[in-house]
């Protein structure tokens, strides 16, 4: 009798702790679920517009796009939700903004808002992400830009922004980035935009 009685509660054992990970595991994976559908919410209002990787210039990735998601969060408006403006430095020369992100922690903050590329903590080690953002009309020699170039000249690093071989006048790209060396980040940064000789 007393080995049935064992048996019968190892039994019970084993069928409630299956059950118990049963529901553990649908929670979860419900959750990765609302929240992976969450952030294409805040996404929502993003279209990448082109990515380049393994650019010949100083150049490992680079891409631009047409998004809300640095001006606004979950659809909110509002000085606080504001990256442009409560995060990010004005190039006044240009008119353009720039935000250099060598570390995760800032990194989370604005993959959450657009679309950029997967990076890790480990990326950061040697690579940082430049995002230039515009929030003004353009005349039609700066638009459709996009980042040529990133160089260093006496300890400033400089962005080169270009118009597009072909223009699309109608483009209303206003988000730039670029993955480059971190030798490439200098404490001083600055934006030039390359006017074409059309």
């Amino acid at each position: 009798m007393k080995k049935s009685t064992v048996l019968k509660v190892l039994l019970v054992i084993i069928v409630v702790a299956l059950v118990a990970f049963g529901v553990f595991y649908f929670i979860n994976k419900d959750s990765k679920t609302n929240s992976d559908s969450n952030s294409n919410e805040a996404k929502n209002n993003t279209s990448v517009a082109n990515k380049q990787e393994n650019i010949d210039n100083n150049i490992i990735e680079k891409g631009e796009m047409h998004t809300r998601g640095l001006f606004e969060k979950d659809g909110l408006t509002g000085s606080e939700n504001n990256l442009l403006n409560n995060d990010m430095t004005m190039c006044k020369e240009a008119t353009l903004y720039y935000r250099v992100i060598s570390n995760i922690e800032d990194y989370k903050i604005y993959s959450e808002r657009i679309d950029i590329p997967e990076m890790t903590e480990e990326d950061f080690e040697n690579k940082a992400l430049l995002i230039v953002s515009n929030e003004n009309v353009r005349e039609p020699e700066e638009t459709d830009l996009e980042i040529s170039d990133v160089v260093v000249n006496n300890d400033v690093t400089t962005v080169i922004m270009k118009q597009k071989e072909n223009p699309d006048y109608e483009s209303k790209t206003n988000v730039f980035y670029a993955i480059v060396s971190n030798s490439l980040i200098k404490d001083d940064v600055t934006i030039v935009i390359e006017k074409n000789n059309n």
